[in-house]
């Protein structure tokens, strides 16, 4: 069963900030990352209960890797 996310208030801005800093070095670097983020998006979404508790008590998934 698919489920609705609710994102920090600052997504939206740190995503334009990545895409805009990685496409600077590499477009292929900003698709990849994009390709990641959507897809962690997707597996939270279809399997929450497989991401861990922050301290606000809401679900999170980390990327695999570090963002720049």
């Amino acid at each position: 069963m698919s489920r609705g996310l609710r994102y920090h208030v600052r997504v939206q801005d740190e995503i334009r900030e990545i895409l805009s800093f990685y496409s600077k070095i590499s477009d292929q670097l900003a698709e990849d990352f994009w390709n990641e983020f959507s897809e962690a998006a997707a597996y939270a979404r279809q399997y929450p209960e497989r991401h861990h508790f922050d301290a606000s008590g809401r679900r999170r998934s980390n990327l695999s890797r570090p963002v720049a």
